[in-house]
């Protein structure tokens, strides 16, 4: 098809007005816009790449107020949006992270309303204020790190965010407008700002989820109410309990604005976890420089120290209610928690036994027991036995779902049968299946097995160091702990046991498959490694190595990255020998020795922190 000269100069003029038009709109490229965005016009500016969905804000100074009109059609009796001036809003579908550079002090009203793809934000310190309807409708946002220089969210800021699980409010806010966080389906746990002053209707209304509110503020704060709306509930519609230090409960009980049958004083709570037989209970505290000295569980019971223990012994598939945990902190408060928990069914699979000589078998089963029980073994007898006649038993630790033990003084031309049991501390026994030995045509070769747990009850001179150690075809002639000082303080005070030279080892020995032994007059401040170790056959073996830092100070910061390190999968039941180890990092942070394993974060003690 031809054109003539008339009909190609149109063509020129139209291209160049599309290409004019494109310019004025900011398209830098495909899939790249930008603009200005700043309440004096270039002071801030704007990028947007489409495919990353990362909206970039940069420059100095605040944001402009954005705005959103709708109007009523009475025929289709629907709102339509008739205007909007969001320089973005054209492309919210594709925006996914925002990038607020340091040195924005303001967030505009209706900046990111409804961007529903928006999954995350950081809102950095030099920012003061976050405007009206900013993040309203980010259906999709999980996370929102809000700085400490903000001192006003306001009204409806963060409404209808559903996907938003926790929210810590700086110590620098002390104003939250109507609405701020209304109807935020998926939010369960609040801390408010120490500082807070005043609160608006509805400020957390219609967040069926929300269980924990934390507000560390002796005076309660104001209710504030803009004329137009009254709710008269600042969480209405909302079944939450709100956690105010204690001298302050009958204060809130007795104000107007906080008199809800929900507020509680600001203490310690418990988490449990229970196994079979066991039940582990991690104590925390609504408060952040709570450290605990002493928790005790059932009374009769045990005592630990740290913010955790394990109770053992119980009743398999069994509902205990309202158990009371006694529990003391460092600063003096104690209290007692009435917890209660079901244990779960239990696993006891007796396995074919390993023969590794003519007189000695491994006898194996798999459960689901917790490593720290004791209370289980196996029960054994020759195949041809009276009935009548008892059982011989023998305990047997569990290590990583698997229970063994080594019986020695077998006859070779005998059959024998075993199986795993559990004995409760009422005294009820269970069982699993029979299984049967013969150790006349051996032919295994058994490998030894080390692993090393976590430490245990790390004090400024003491750690404990517990660690498995099962012999395979050939018994060990020597077991126990290796272990050296890694890393201190170089201005530290003159060390009590000057003996712990960086980088040298020492070992102390221990016995039995089941290892546990105490370390005293250690270095205060001090990281120390330490591994299991056996010796066999003219060799010695390690288990994974594990790292504790003893109570006091040393210096900081400091950040190494290592090579291999065979920690054990701290936090979690699959420990894993050194030569299997993923990756791991070990560094300083506030004074806190932290692990990095698998892209999580634990305490040298084995608590998984983020």
């Amino acid at each position: 098809m031809g054109y003539n000269r008339q009909q190609i100069i149109m063509r020129k003029k139209l291209f160049t007005l599309f290409f004019a038009i494109v310019a004025s709109v900011g398209i830098l490229s495909a899939k790249t816009y930008s603009g200005t965005c700043g309440a004096q016009g270039d002071n801030l500016t704007w990028t947007l790449d489409t495919e990353t969905g990362i909206l970039t804000i940069s420059g100095t100074g605040d944001m402009y107020n954005y705005t959103v009109s709708y109007s009523f059609n009475s025929t289709s009796l629907h709102y339509y949006l008739s205007f909007c001036d969001i320089p973005w809003y054209s492309y919210y579908g594709s925006i996914k992270t925002v990038i607020i550079e340091d040195s924005v002090t303001s967030i505009g009203g209706y900046a990111f309303y409804k961007c529903t793809s928006l999954t995350s934000v950081t809102i950095p310190n030099s920012v003061t204020s976050i405007g009206r309807y900013a993040f309203y409708g980010c259906s999709k946002l999980t996370s929102v790190k809000i700085g400490n220089s903000v001192t006003s969210i306001k009204n409806y800021a963060f409404c209808y965010c559903s996907s938003l699980t926790s929210v810590i409010i700086p110590n620098s806010v002390t104003f939250i407008g109507y609405d701020a966080f209304y109807k935020c389906d998926n939010l369960i746990f609040v801390e408010l700002s120490s500082n807070l002053e005043k609160i608006s209707d509805g400020a957390f209304g219609f967040c069926p989820k929300l269980d924990v509110v934390i507000l560390n503020r002796e005076t309660p704060p104001s209710r504030w109410v803009d004329g137009v709306y009254d709710r008269n509930n600042i969480f209405i519609g909302t079944n939450t309990n709100i956690y105010v230090p204690k001298s302050s409960v009958k204060t809130y009980l007795n104000n107007s604005n906080w008199n809800t049958e929900n507020i509680l004083p600001l203490y310690m709570y418990s988490t449990t976890n229970a196994y079979p037989t066991s039940i582990i209970v991690e104590y925390g505290y609504y408060k952040e420089d709570a450290q605990f000295i002493l928790s005790c569980g059932m009374e009769g019971g045990e005592e630990f120290v740290g913010n955790t223990a394990e109770y053992i012994g119980l009743e398999p598939e069994s509902e205990y209610a309202d158990v009371p945990f006694f529990v003391k902190t460092k600063d003096g408060d104690y209290d007692i928690i009435n917890t209660s928990f079901k244990t779960s069914a239990l696993t006891l699979t007796t396995l074919a036994s390993k023969a590794v000589s003519k007189t000695t078998s491994i006898l194996l089963a798999e459960t689901n027991m917790s490593d720290s029980e004791t209370s289980c073994g196996f029960e054994w007898r020759r195949n041809d036995q009276p009935a009548d006649m008892p059982s011989n038993q023998v305990l047997c630790p569990v290590a990583n779902g698997l229970m063994a033990g080594r019986l020695k003084g077998l006859k070779d031309d005998v059959y024998y049968k075993y199986r795993a049991f559990y004995k409760s501390a009422a005294g009820n026994m269970f069982y699993g299946d029979w299984q049967y030995v013969f150790t006349g045509d051996v032919t295994v070769e058994f490998d030894p097995v080390l692993y090393t747990y976590a430490a245990q009850f790390v004090s400024e001179r003491k750690a404990t160091l517990k660690g498995y150690a099962l012999a395979g075809s050939d018994d060990f002639t020597e077991q126990g702990f290796e272990y050296w000082a890694e890393s201190r303080r170089t201005d530290a005070p003159a060390r009590r046991a000057p003996h712990y030279e960086l980088g040298e080892r020492h070992t102390v020995k221990s016995t039995g498959i089941s290892m546990r032994v105490t370390l005293e007059d250690l270095d205060e401040g001090t990281v120390y490694t330490y591994r299991t170790y056996a010796k066999v056959g003219g060799k010695t073996l390690y288990g994974a190595e594990m790292t504790f830092i003893t109570q006091g100070t040393y210096e900081e910061p400091i950040e190494t990255d290592l090579e291999q390190v065979g920690y054990d999968n701290a936090g979690e039941d699959d420990r894993t020998p050194a030569t299997e180890a993923p990756q791991a990092r070990k560094y300083i942070r506030n004074g806190i020795l932290l692990i990095e394993r698998n892209g999580k974060t634990y305490t040298a003690q084995g608590q998984r922190i983020d």
